[in-house]
């Protein structure tokens, strides 16, 4: 079974926004290895509302049309929002952090402070 990882909202913004073309290309390159059923994702209800922010709703169904078949949605759990402030980051990268070790997922981020807590960054997959 292929392993699941859980990007960061940085990793579909850079795809999608495009403002760095060595982040763009390496996010382009995961998201087409996901589509070729290299890995499963994890998307989650507070991933979502971030990108809703910030992709216009045409685009992020199509990003996301392509990666359903390969996608596992991670619901919010009574206890995920007081679990996640144990840990010492800002929201909701605590939260992106604590769903994606809740559900055993590798943490895939730009973001350094994640990095310090054991996220990975995309061109190391």
């Amino acid at each position: 079974m292929p392993k699941l990882i859980y990007l960061d909202s940085n990793i579909y913004l850079d795809y999608y926004l495009q403002t760095n073309s060595f982040r763009k290309d390496v996010a382009f390159d995961i998201l087409r290895r996901v589509v070729l059923c290299e890995f499963r994702i994890a998307i989650s209800e507070p991933l979502l509302f971030e990108l809703e922010k910030k992709i216009k709703d045409k685009d992020l169904k199509e990003i996301l049309f392509w990666l359903k078949p390969k996608a596992e949605l991670i619901r919010l759990g009574e206890d995920d929002i007081k679990e996640s402030k144990k840990y010492n980051i800002h929201y909701p990268d605590n939260l992106h952090f604590h769903l994606a070790k809740k559900h055993r997922a590798v943490l895939v981020s730009n973001d350094r402070e994640l990095q310090e807590f054991g996220a990975i960054l995309p061109q190391a997959l």
